[in-house]
């Protein structure tokens, strides 16, 4: 489990005010406050992150149909999909929800993740990943909204 960047971010942020205001004003009562409301803060993040990463081990990548990257074109947006093919980019690790493009030699698409995967997942890896085929931005560029991605033996 991993805390993303603006959660940590914000933790550090309150943990510094709280550690400033007492040094002004010595008040237990600030401690009894200001303690279980940092706790919260650093636990709600990884519990959430925890929830949707068990969720995303229920997911059984059988149910999903296997697709070449050219074959999506055929395909409705909506259509649940799974792919097999090579990492060529990486984004937004640092946010928790990071998003792969993915090549099987047939074509290019890019996966946007609701979860980080338990295993570190890097450029050059095999994976293979599942999820709805979706429309997204101003061009319609088309995407996988995935729920799975994990890492294929070479």
């Amino acid at each position: 489990m991993r805390m993303s960047v603006p959660a940590g971010f914000s933790l550090g942020l309150a943990t510094v005010l709280v550690i400033f205001s007492y040094a002004v004003n010595p008040d237990p009562a600030l401690l009894r406050t200001a303690l279980p409301m940092l706790g919260l803060l650093a636990a709600i993040p990884l519990i959430l992150n925890h929830m949707n990463q068990r969720q995303s081990d229920r997911v059984d990548m059988r149910n999903f149909k296997l697709y070449s990257i050219r074959d999506l074109a055929k395909l409705g947006a909506g259509a649940p999909v799974r792919l097999q093919g090579t990492v060529e980019a990486t984004a937004l690790k640092w946010l928790n929800r990071p998003n792969f493009q993915l090549d099987d030699k047939s074509g290019k698409i890019k996966v946007y993740m609701f979860s980080a995967p338990r295993e570190s997942i890097k450029i050059g890896d095999r994976v293979e990943a599942a999820g709805n085929l979706r429309s997204f931005g101003v061009k319609k560029e088309r995407v996988v909204w995935g729920v799975k991605i994990q890492k294929l033996d070479r």
